[in-house]
């Protein structure tokens, strides 16, 4: 648990941070926003003594870390920045295991550690350990900047505008890893962003901070559903009913799907059916390939007739164009349904099966709560 006492930091007559108090529960995800300059960065900084505070008590469960020697300190709290910070003469592995190094673990327990967080960040270690800063797209170097910060498995992790270089749709699949990260790690973390729908998706708690203070702190459904004052309501805009579905994750909606083989399209397709849901194709190894369309045998008018017989085609589809994962939010599966004009969207595993479906009539009866 992370505790901030009435703590300030002045620059000679500027207050940076201004008296705040919060409080970060053990496994909770804390994101610090507001505007530029606001204080959020310099809050951060201040729980590992990178700034020290001007006045004013933090302490992490229950003990002072200006009583802390600060490279103990740092040593125990995982640092991730937007900018990564990877030393470029040092290859993935020993940028990974540099904390463990410095604390005295031997080399092949280290390797193997860095093994093990390249696996869990989804990093084939044989592909990875030995490659470079250089050889590495942004997406990539900022998963091992993560890695790095969890290599001592610390219990606090400090995270500052770590995805904000990357861009958007890189952006997305890393907060879907940390999220997947976060509900198998349970760490404390503080996080720092600009981008109030990141900031959503990822956060347990919300604090939105102006001029160095506090104004706001509440859970990211609580602050799009009752904002304090017009600085709040400004700050999230009217599209609040659109974010709030980023509040909530696909795998709490996830409907049976109903699914046929590919080489079955043509006995489905000539056969007697009621009115159907969606029904998706699957290809080899079960991987999506497609989905089946309602079509009649004749066209105009005499369609529209009674005993006008229904058949079915199979219109292709791109896993990666219409699936979400478990882990996507809500907000996602709107804007796949929208973009790909269909009633449901498919929830995919890592493998690209189909795992469920989720439904447009669904996410309306989500997002009929007044706000």
């Amino acid at each position: 648990m992370i505790e901030f006492t009435g703590v300030s930091k002045r620059y000679g007559d500027t207050v940076a941070v201004d008296s705040i108090s919060l409080r970060v529960e053990a496994g909770e995800v804390c994101v610090l926003i507001g505007p530029s300059g606001c204080g959020k960065t310099t809050t951060l900084k201040m729980v590992n003594r990178m700034l020290n505070a001007s006045s004013g008590v933090i302490t992490i469960d229950g003990r002072d870390v200006a009583s802390l020697p600060v490279e103990q300190l740092r040593r125990s709290i995982g640092y991730v920045i937007q900018s990564v910070g990877l030393l470029p003469h040092l290859s993935v592995r020993d940028n990974i295991a540099i904390v463990p190094r410095l604390n005295g673990v031997d080399r092949r327990t280290r390797y193997k550690r860095a093994d093990e967080l390249l696996d869990l960040i989804g990093l084939d270690p044989a592909q990875y350990r030995l490659k470079y800063p250089h050889e590495l797209s942004g997406g990539e170097a900022q998963r091992i900047g993560v890695a790095r910060a969890l290599a001592a498995d610390p219990p606090i992790l400090l995270m500052d505008e770590p995805f904000g270089a990357v861009d958007p749709l890189n952006r997305e699949v890393l907060q879907t890893e940390f999220l997947r990260l976060q509900r198998a790690l349970k760490k404390t973390v503080m996080f720092v962003t600009h981008d109030l729908d990141e900031a959503i998706r990822i956060a347990d708690t919300v604090i939105l901070i102006k001029d160095g203070r506090i104004v706001q702190h509440a859970t990211p459904e609580q602050i799009l559903a009752r904002p304090r004052d017009q600085f709040v309501r400004d700050f999230v805009g009217k599209d609040r009913a659109l974010k709030r579905l980023s509040c909530f994750a696909v795998r709490d909606y996830i409907r049976q799907a109903r699914q046929i083989s590919q080489q079955d399209v043509a006995a489905y397709s000539n056969g007697e059916h009621d009115e159907e849901p969606v029904v998706w194709v699957n290809g080899p190894a079960g991987v999506l390939v497609g989905v089946l369309q309602r079509i009649t045998a004749q066209s105009g008018a005499a369609a529209l007739s009674a005993g006008a017989r229904a058949s079915f085609r199979m219109i292709s589809l791109k896993p990666e164009d219409v699936g979400v994962a478990p882990m996507s939010s809500m907000k996602e599966a709107l804007s796949r349904l929208l973009g790909q004009g269909m009633r449901a969207v498919p929830v995919l595993d890592e493998r690209n099966c189909i795992i469920g479906e989720v439904r447009l009539p669904d996410i309306e009866e989500l997002n009929q709560a007044v706000l």
